[in-house]
This record gives C-alpha cells, structure tokens and sequence, in this order.
C-alpha cells in the first residue's frame, strides 16, 4: 500500500470516527448500531427480522460465491436471488428504522423479494446449511410483515 492510499484510508477511519461519535451511535454488546434508534428506542421485531435475514444473506452469498469460484455453478441462482434480497431489505431496514411513510410500500416488495430469496435457497438447503439459514431467515421477514410487526 503506497502512502497516498494509506493516508485517505486513516482519514476515511478518522472522519467515520467523528461522525460515530458526534452521532452517539455505537455497537452495544455485539448489536449492530442498526439495532437502536435515536436515543434507545428499540427497532420493530420487522426491523430485526430484516436485520437477520441480512447477516444470513451475507453468509449465504458468501458461501454461493465462494463455491462458485471452485467450478461449482448449481448455487448461481441462490445468488442472484440472496444479492436482489439484500439490496431490498437493507433500504427496507433503513425505512423501517426512520419510520419512513414509504415503508409499507417497501415492505410489500420486500415481502415478495424475501418469498423468491427463500424458494431458491429451500432447493439447496439440504446440502448448505448456509441456504438453510438464509431460507429460515426469509420466513422469519415473511412472517413478521403478515403479522404486522
């Protein structure tokens, strides 16, 4: 790494620092600073679901990259499908935890994005406990749309 990357990567670190700091949003006993809002008022059960299905998403297209680069070409679709539900659930959550007056909308789509994400990652979970994860995940947003959390 030369200098000119290593000093624009401290100042990258030192302003995201400050903005953390000035923000007072922090990590708390391994939560994601998603987890809270404002000035501690917890994110909806649909929120946290979002913010699961997210941490399995990632771990899922992880895993269907990674055995995609060895040959193994069966997992594309799942990553298609894991890469167009983490797009559709990160500005979801992000709705869902500004209250936003678009988020029914959202969560609509997402809804129906979660349903496609599970029904590729059901074929696989058999074999990839990743798919399993991920799947289970899908569920849990599905269900805490339908139930209006």
């Amino acid at each position: 790494m030369n200098r000119r990357k290593i000093l624009v990567a401290g100042a990258a670190a030192a302003a995201t620092q400050t903005v953390v700091a000035a923000t007072g949003c922090k990590a708390e006993g391994g939560t994601t600073a998603a987890a809270h809002v404002g000035s501690g008022t917890e994110v909806s059960s649909f929120a946290d679901a979002v913010g699961h299905c997210i941490e399995e998403g990632e771990i899922c297209l992880t895993h269907c990259l990674r055995r995609l680069s060895e040959g193994d070409k069966s997992l594309g679709a799942c990553a298609v499908r894991v890469r167009e539900m983490l797009a559709v659930c990160g500005s979801t959550q992000t709705l869902a935890l500004s209250q936003s007056s678009f988020l029914s909308a959202a969560t609509a789509l997402c809804v129906e994005v979660c349903d496609a994400c599970r029904i590729e990652c059901d074929k696989h979970a058999h074999h990839h406990d990743e798919c399993r994860a991920c799947a289970d995940a899908c569920r849990a947003v599905i269900a805490a749309a339908k139930s209006g959390a």
